[in-house]
């Protein structure tokens, strides 16, 4: 991880830039605004040809799958207001916009696999609204350009796109093997 060009005397009072270089030539580019009474903090955010397998990897066992390749690119800027409804408000506010997030060249496959069971050439997504305090995520479009899916059944009539899932084929078969 290599952090360049790091500042928090941009041109105005309480703005920041950052620049840095993630991992295999990705690229984080970042700039807002801080106040503290109110708390604010505003900014807009671009990712660059980031590695899909080093987002894998800070995703842990929470992603179920292994990402084997690709790279993520994303525009966006977001929002975190406390007092955002007024005096009356004790809370905080959060929005995130996205005007496009894509993902290029991705494969997936099941965690200790040696082949992807699944290829994205692209995904792409536009147009995204996230409110926290509204609890909401509006997406306004999703394109799919060049997908590969490998899928088969295995002797027990399982499906193995399963094991993207964090089932473990030994574990279905065991399973099926226990039910009458």
């Amino acid at each position: 991880f290599e952090l360049l060009n790091f500042s928090t005397t941009g041109s105005t009072a309480g703005s920041y830039h950052l620049t840095a270089t993630i991992g295999q030539g990705g690229r984080l580019d970042w700039t807002g605004s801080v106040r503290t009474q109110p708390l604010s903090l505003h900014g807009a955010l671009q990712l660059d040809a980031l590695s899909a397998p080093l987002v894998g990897t800070y995703l842990g066992s929470v992603l179920p799958a292994e990402i084997s390749r690709g790279t993520v690119a994303l525009q966006g800027s977001f929002a975190i207001d406390s007092n955002a409804g007024g005096p009356g408000n004790t809370g905080v506010r959060m929005t995130i916009d996205v005007p496009q997030a894509q993902v290029s060249n991705l494969g997936v496959r099941p965690r200790r696999a040696t082949s992807d069971y699944v290829q994205l050439n692209r995904f792409t997504l536009g147009e995204a609204h996230i409110d926290l305090e509204q609890r909401s995520i509006r997406v306004g479009q999703i394109a799919l350009a060049g997908a590969d899916v490998r899928g088969w059944l295995d002797e027990h009539g399982k499906l193995n796109l399963l094991e993207l899932m964090g089932q473990s084929t030994a574990a279905a078969n065991a399973a099926a093997a226990a039910s009458p």
